[in-house]
C-alpha cells in the first residue's frame, strides 16, 4: 500500500537539482484525497526517476506537467512535456526503455503518444489499494472517534455507528 502523491513528490525532489539545471518549471497537481495503490514502491519510483530525469534532458524549456488522479479503480500519472525534438519509441534503446521495462514487471499499464500540440504525454495507471471496511457499533461516539484516529493511516474504511439498528442496514 503507498502514498501514490508522496512518492510522486519524494521523487521530484530527487530530480529537483537536474530541473534546475535545466531551467525547467516543473508542475504538479494531483487531486485531493489520499491516493494509495497497490504496487511495489521502489520499483514504481525508479521507473519514475528514470521518466523524469530523460524528461529534464529532453525538454524544451517549457514547463513540464505532472498530474495525478484517479479514475474508478485506478489511480493515474499523466507527464506533458514539449520535447527538444520528438522521441524514436520503435528503436530498443527507446528513451523510456528502463521505465517500461519497470511499469511492465510491475503489471502497470502505460502509453507515451503525442498530443496535436506536439507535448509527448506518458500516462501510467496503477490500481488503486483496496480498503477493507471496518464497522464499529459503539454507543460511546468517543470511542468511535478514537477508533477513528488511531485507524485513519492503515488501510481501513472506517464505519462507526451508536445505533446497533443500523448495523443491518449498513452490512447488506
Amino acid at each position: 500500500d503507498v502514498d501514490l502523491a508522496e512518492l510522486v513528490q519524494s521523487v521530484l525532489k530527487n530530480v529537483e537539482p537536474l530541473v534546475a539545471e535545466r531551467q525547467l518549471q516543473l508542475h504538479f497537481a494531483a487531486e485531493p484525497g489520499p491516493l494509495r495503490v497497490n504496487t511495489n514502491r521502489v520499483m514504481l519510483r525508479q521507473a519514475l526517476l528514470n521518466l523524469l530525469s530523460h524528461i529534464a534532458r529532453m525538454a524544451h524549456h517549457e514547463p513540464v506537467l505532472l498530474r495525478l488522479g484517479r479514475r474508478s479503480s485506478v489511480a493515474w500519472i499523466e507527464i506533458l512535456y514539449h520535447p527538444l525534438s520528438p522521441p524514436d519509441l520503435g528503436t530498443p534503446d527507446q528513451p523510456y526503455a528502463v521505465a517500461a521495462q519497470l511499469l511492465e514487471t510491475l503489471g502497470l499499464d502505460w502509453q507515451s503518444s503525442t498530443t496535436a500540440e506536439g507535448e509527448s504525454q506518458i500516462q501510467i495507471q496503477v490500481p488503486l489499494a483496496s480498503r477493507p471496511s471496518v464497522l464499529i457499533i459503539d454507543d460511546n461516539q468517543g470511542l468511535i472517534r478514537l477508533f477513528e484516529r488511531y485507524l485513519q493511516d492503515q488501510p481501513y474504511q472506517l464505519i462507526g455507528i451508536t445505533d446497533p439498528n443500523q448495523a443491518l442496514e449498513l452490512v447488506e
